[in-house]
């Protein structure tokens, strides 16, 4: 692994549609706790880095945070870019 900061941006939003969606279980729960699990392990991988790092969390965003929700993704990378400057 490299040296450097680590920066996940992760998207919460559940986008199945209905139509599409298991009949066999409850999909959009599935949906939460598969995304849980996801953070928990990217938070132990930012804490395992010594440059350190964060997770952003997009409510807004789906798995296309960059297209869902562009102003903030691009509001954190300029807040992330001033940070690595200090």
């Amino acid at each position: 692994m490299p040296e450097v900061p680590i920066y996940f941006f992760v998207g919460g939003k559940f986008e199945v549609p209905v139509a599409q969606r298991s009949k066999d279980y409850d999909h959009e729960m599935f949906f939460h706790i598969k995304n849980n699990s996801n953070m928990d392990r990217w938070k132990q991988l930012i804490y395992s880095s010594n440059k350190g790092g964060a997770l952003i969390y997009l409510t807004n965003a789906g798995h296309y945070v960059h297209s869902d929700d562009p102003k903030s993704v691009i509001s954190n990378i300029r807040i992330l870019v001033e940070d690595l400057k200090q």
